[in-house]
């Protein structure tokens, strides 16, 4: 007959917590308020849905994803075009290990300002800033997911490099930047 070990013992006690319950702390989604008429999002990985919202401010439930995910950084200022207010997930990493999106390959022609932003209006997707690999083998295990609530009549520019955006019954004026990620819409209206 088996014995069953030290360590199922304590955490059948409750005395030791299973290491997979670990990640579920950084799975908790933060809550940021956004205000003005812009709001310009930048995410290097993850899923990213906007929707319809209610209210003054445009609100991001942001969750961290992955084995790395408390390493990931959300910051939020006015700097963006014409004073937007802007929100920044930070992946403090120059190689990506994406085994979300990118089962094979990967790239590294994205290059990353110091602020996480990339892309933009006027700036290629390869110029300035730290060149970012995703997909790489031994990278940072991470994503960002964005739950995008947009009251009416707001802009929003959302950059994305790697992973899913998708709107849904949104209406208002949206632009969506993204170096190698899927877009689906439904029910919107705008431009």
């Amino acid at each position: 007959m088996r014995r069953p070990s030290l360590a199922a013992g304590l955490v059948a006690l409750g005395l030791l917590t299973p290491l997979a319950a670990a990640p579920a702390a950084a799975q908790q989604p933060e809550r940021l308020a956004l205000s003005g008429d812009r709001v310009e999002l930048y995410d290097l990985v993850g899923r990213v849905r906007l929707h319809r919202g209610t209210g003054a401010a445009v609100v991001v439930l942001a969750t961290r994803v992955g084995g790395d995910a408390t390493a990931l950084r959300f910051e939020s200022d006015r700097n963006g075009r014409d004073g937007a207010t802007r929100l920044r997930v930070v992946f403090p990493a120059d190689r990506l290990g994406d085994g979300i999106f990118w089962a094979q390959g990967g790239s590294d022609g994205l290059r990353v300002r110091d602020d996480g932003t990339f892309g933009d209006d006027d700036r290629s997707w390869g110029s300035g800033g730290t060149r970012i690999r995703i997909g790489q083998r031994g990278g940072l295990h991470a994503s960002a997911d964005l739950d995008v609530a947009v009251p009416e009549g707001r802009t929003v520019v959302l950059h994305l490099a790697v992973g899913r955006a998708d709107l849904a019954g949104t209406s208002g004026d949206f632009t969506i930047d993204t170096w190698g990620a899927d877009v689906g819409a439904e029910d919107i209206a705008g431009t």
